[in-house]
């Protein structure tokens, strides 16, 4: 199988700046160092491999962020609920359904504006940007949320064989 010119540029690239840091760095390659990269990192990869989907197929999607906004807005609600505080871990479970159930009709709409409705991916995305980061202003009314919930904690702050949870999820 020949080898790609350019996946081995970003190979050696990656390389170069790998070794550059362990140069430069003095706890580049300390268990804490990775685990603090994990930790910032996982978010963003779970996004970056589904935009890779998106982009590999000629399409764009400006509304992730607002769409991650808006799931993310839904938890508090849920959390501060009357029912989120009589059964705090079942509504641990019930709080990521909602958000995923959110966000998978979040790109069904994109989906059907797109390939039903024949509007350019830009144009269908750039309306639930718009829409919703302005429906999870209005759900937060426009504030940070705070809520106690150690299960729910767990999958932003916990660890599990000394690693972040949210590196297992990538």
């Amino acid at each position: 199988m020949p080898v790609n010119p350019r996946s081995l540029a970003l190979l050696v690239a990656l390389l170069a700046l790998i070794l550059f840091n362990v140069a430069i760095t003095p706890n580049f390659l300390e268990w804490q160092t990775l685990s603090v990269n994990v930790s910032q990192v996982s978010t963003i990869a779970i996004v970056a491999i589904g935009m890779t989907l998106v982009i590999a197929t000629g399409g764009i999607d400006l509304s992730v962020g607002a769409v991650m906004a808006l799931a993310g807005a839904l938890a508090p609600l849920i959390f501060l609920s009357e029912f989120g505080q009589q059964a705090p871990l079942a509504m641990t479970l019930v709080a990521i359904v909602v958000a995923l159930a959110v966000a998978v009709a979040c790109g069904l709409f994109n989906g059907v504006l797109v390939s039903r409705f024949g509007v350019q991916p830009i144009i269908a995305t750039l309306v639930l940007f718009i829409s919703g980061r302005g429906l999870a202003q209005v759900l937060t009314n426009g504030n940070l949320q705070t809520f106690d919930n150690p299960a729910f904690e767990f999958l932003g702050a916990g660890r599990l064989l000394g690693l972040p949870f949210q590196g297992w999820l990538v």
